[in-house]
């Protein structure tokens, strides 16, 4: 039988006789299956058709409980036998089936072989035993029909049934879906773990900013989640893992979620919510956790409906905070709205198909992958508008000083080249004091953040008076043009070279130590006093401090021991470079 084009099992029987297989994938096997209550029946039992069996249908996948069986309710402990006929087209010799969850513990015939088992099927309460086992199996067709029975068993979870759909189909098919939904369990996990790594590095260099920590736990939690349900890929890395102890993971992660999320956006708006509400929140989270820790599946797992409500009026008051953010125009505000109320909307999935056991949805995560976007949109939204501020408060700023400065029309008409030129030096078309600033504070965060070493190197011109006083003050801007030129010309793009003042330069030496950049500065001394004799016909000499940045260190105070060891240069006949440290200078590669 079918619905529509998707084959259903319909009164205990499915016809995929026409089915394409190759072509159309593998078939779940949901639909009404023959269901007998705390009979563990085989292939034999019909045969001889007792008088006392009855058929009676369930839809699968589903929990027996509330399921009624002679006039009563069927609990959520015992056992159970389900079982469907499926017509299999012609020359289809070898079945594959694919086994997920059931409650709690399962056999799987295929005309009366035993072809499947997870954990201990028993009628037998101390015989019963839990497991997670999702697996492949097949058989050999013998018949046009073949007969599946599962019997089932559950003493340890709250909710019994046949949880989630088997899929049949051939190798090609079966193996393809399997395939396919590990890819999409690992592509979303990996996902989200590198979200969570990338929000903790945040974190860590941007320490105020706690939100970014607890979305990234939050990331971590659900990472959790989709490695131990689905696919349950923990079972393939760690066997022997108690059923028990699982479940106490699956439950505690889920319930943990809550609170890191919520705490997650009342940093991130800034405490739109009210402490009572936090403190509810927190209170009922650490509760359902201390149950599940204390007492075993059967009892927690009964929980697990009232934290449904309490995650329902929580995304509610969480939407009241994202609209008031909205109307408060917080800057991200929309973006995080968006992809909120997706996720939102996958958790109401998620509940619902958890409640009317629907199978494995994973709408879960899928959510939490379209709201990572919206939040990294939001997230880059902010950091953009706060460039952008920044920007126009350094233009507005420029823009009131040559205000006040302004004393004719010719500063006017260049206005707008000064702000173009705010970084270089006028003459020597080097960095500016300003920026140079700037410059070596941004090197030495990224120094400090991969460990990196970092040098500065101070060099002033000798006896620059003598040559404004000797060849005129034009000559003097011609020598230090000259001297600007070949430290930019000798030094690497990835260093920084500026002009510090008057006859001063800096020139900081990026990701090398004292002893490289000695050897550098040595090369630069030597070139200012060779070229400019060549290029002007006068001897100029320069000399220099050489320092590197402590660990953690101001750049500030660095730039005064380089100005120091200048000095000390100077003091010590120029025309040469001074550094603090006194072993032999390294060989430059």
């Amino acid at each position: 039988m079918s619905d529509g084009n998707k084959p259903v099992v319909k009164n205990g029987q499915a016809d995929l006789s026409s089915w394409d297989f190759d072509e159309k994938g593998g078939v779940r096997l949901s639909g009404e299956w023959e269901f007998y209550w705390e009979k563990l029946l085989y292939s034999d039992d019909f045969k001889i058709k007792p008088s006392h069996t009855r058929v009676s249908y369930i839809d699968v996948p589903s929990i027996w409980n509330g399921h009624v069986v002679n006039g009563k309710n069927v609990g959520g402990e015992g056992f159970a036998t389900y079982i469907a006929s499926i017509k299999l087209p012609e020359g289809m010799e070898t079945v594959y089936l694919k086994a997920y969850d059931m409650s709690s513990a399962y056999r799987i015939y295929a005309d009366g072989t035993l072809i499947g088992k997870n954990g201990d099927v028993s009628a037998d309460r101390d015989m019963a035993h839990p497991e997670f086992n999702p697996q492949i199996v097949k058989f050999n067709r013998e018949n046009e029909w073949v007969e599946i029975i599962v019997q089932v068993s559950n003493y340890s979870h709250y909710k019994g049934g046949f949880w989630e759909s088997i899929i049949i189909g051939n190798e090609k098919s079966v193996e393809a879906m399997n395939g396919k939904s590990l890819m999409a369990n690992f592509f979303v996990m990996g996902f989200i773990v590198s979200m969570a790594i990338y929000h903790m590095v945040i974190a860590s260099l941007i320490r105020k900013e706690k939100a970014f920590l607890f979305f990234s736990v939050f990331c971590i939690l659900m990472s959790i989640r989709i490695f131990i349900t689905g696919e349950r890929c923990i079972v393939d890395l760690f066997e022997n893992t108690n059923w028990e102890t699982l479940q106490k993971i699956e439950y505690l992660s889920f319930y943990m979620m809550l609170p890191v999320f919520i705490r997650f956006i009342d940093y991130l708006f800034e405490c739109k919510f009210s402490r009572a509400f936090l403190k509810t929140v927190y209170a009922f989270s650490f509760i359902f956790s201390i149950i599940v820790l204390v007492f075993p599946a059967k009892a927690y797992t009964r929980t697990l409906s009232a934290y449904h409500v309490l995650i329902i009026i929580s995304g509610i008051y969480v939407i009241r905070a994202i609209v008031s953010a909205v109307r408060d125009n917080i800057n991200g505000a929309q973006e995080f709205s968006v992809g909120f109320f997706g996720f939102f909307a996958a958790v109401l999935v998620e509940i619902v198909s958890v409640q009317k056991v629907l199978g494995y949805q994973g709408t879960l995560f899928w959510g939490m992958i379209f709201f990572i976007l919206m939040i990294s949109i939001a997230i880059s939204k902010q950091f953009s508008a706060a460039v952008i501020d920044t920007e126009k408060l350094a233009l507005e700023k420029e823009k009131m000083v040559e205000k006040v400065n302004e004393l004719n029309e010719k500063l006017k008409r260049r206005n707008s080249d000064l702000v173009n030129r705010v970084t270089r030096d006028g003459l020597s078309g080097l960095y500016n004091h300003r920026h140079i600033h700037e410059k070596l504070a941004e090197k030495a965060i990224k120094a400090n953040m991969y460990g990196s070493c970092l040098s500065i190197g101070m060099f002033d011109i000798d006896r620059f008076k003598d040559v404004n006083d000797n060849y005129g003050h034009q000559f003097g801007d011609k020598v230090i043009v000259e001297v600007a030129r070949i430290l930019s010309e000798n030094t690497r793009n990835s260093d920084a070279v500026g002009r510090y003042g008057g006859e001063e330069f800096i020139v900081i030496f990026d990701g090398a130590d004292e002893n490289v950049s000695f050897e550098v500065s040595e090369r630069l001394r030597i070139e200012v006093e060779k070229q400019i004799v060549k290029n002007l016909g006068v001897r100029v000499t320069i000399s220099g401090g050489v320092t590197e940045l402590e660990n953690e260190e101001c750049p500030t105070n660095a730039i005064r021991r380089a100005d120091e060891l200048l000095y000390r240069a100077k003091r010590n006949g120029r025309n040469r470079i001074e550094r603090s440290m006194t072993s032999k200078p390294a060989q430059i590669p």
